[in-house]
């Protein structure tokens, strides 16, 4: 039988896979060819994805190649440089809350898919910073300022938080209540290195925080804008120590000027007081409360707060009862 394929086709399908052999084993000597081994030019490639565990990918991150070049990660935290010359640098990352990173690139030692971990920056969620007179007999003030600061870090790597007045010349930490979940702090008249409430006002203070990898970051400045001065003077207890388990509590009314509530506690007489009842958010108007919370039998004392609309306070002296 004759051969179906014409000897000009023969020719042409036998050159093609003598082509297609040299093709194939033919070595990369181009040096600007990128999968020549020893090329002068190559793909630098990777992925950034936050520091917390699961690791998960940071989209639009912005990584910079030796300060002339960049690319923005896609939704899976890829991202990809083309024909890099094969000159050691450094790569950038940045990308909105979180911190910059940088990572130094050595041609020798790379490793292909480069995988940067990014560590998010602390937020903060609520700071409250009040000043605080506790008056006491017979004209004694203790004076300080709180702080409360709730922080929150995606990667749960806060070290401490802290504050820092350097007119006042205070820098100390702040301690964590597990039972509140904030970091909180009072300075005495001593720490603040005063004697007398009007020295604080208008005095600014920084509130930072540092994560284990000791990164520090402001938070937020506080500003001490208000010192209460003003005392509430209670009225005799219906001229008896002895009153009921519901008694009725009576105060002098007061005008400091300006916006303010009242507020009323009661403390167990004892060593380490605690709180027997706390009643807030008490008119301006008001003068008077009858509780209706019934007391045990025991020694009480109360005092009347006065809070602003920033919440400073002034709290009267205390008075002593006994409810049976």
């Amino acid at each position: 039988m004759k051969s179906i394929f014409h000897p000009l086709k023969k020719s042409i399908l036998l050159f093609s896979v003598v082509m297609w052999s040299c093709f194939g084993d033919a070595p990369r000597n181009n040096p600007l060819d990128p999968e020549n081994s020893n090329s002068s030019i190559s793909n630098l490639n990777g992925r950034v994805l936050t520091y917390r565990v699961p690791h998960q990918p940071i989209q639009n991150a912005k990584v910079i190649w030796n300060n002339n070049r960049y690319v923005f990660s896609d939704d899976k935290g890829n991202f990809n440089f083309d024909d890099v010359k094969k000159e050691n640098g450094w790569l950038v990352f940045e990308s909105e809350h979180y911190f910059n990173d940088s990572l130094y690139v050595d041609w020798n030692e790379i490793k292909p898919g480069i995988e940067q971990y990014l560590n998010a920056i602390p937020i903060l969620n609520t700071v409250i910073f009040y000043s605080s007179i506790e008056n006491g007999y017979p004209d004694r003030q203790d004076i300080s300022l709180n702080f409360k600061v709730d922080v929150f870090d995606p990667d749960n790597d806060i070290d401490s938080v802290l504050i820092n007045s350097k007119s006042m010349g205070v820098k100390t930490f702040l301690g964590y209540n597990l039972e509140e979940k904030v970091f909180e702090k009072s300075l005495t008249m001593g720490e603040l290195n005063i004697n007398s409430a009007e020295a604080v006002i208008g005095q600014e203070f920084l509130i930072s925080v540092k994560d284990n990898f000791g990164n520090l970051i402001l938070l937020t400045k506080e500003v001490v804008k208000r010192i209460i001065k003003e005392e509430v003077i209670l009225d005799n207890l219906e001229g008896s120590d002895t009153l009921s388990v519901t008694p009725t509590l009576n105060w002098d009314p007061i005008d400091p000027g300006f916006p303010f509530e009242f507020m009323v506690e009661i403390y167990f007489d004892e060593p380490n007081p605690r709180v027997a009842y706390r009643l807030t958010n008490i008119a301006s108007t008001i003068t008077s409360i009858t509780l209706e919370t019934i007391l045990e039998e025991n020694q009480y004392y109360w005092v009347v707060w006065v809070i602003d609309e920033f919440e400073n306070r002034s709290a009267s002296k205390q008075k002593r009862f006994y409810a049976r």
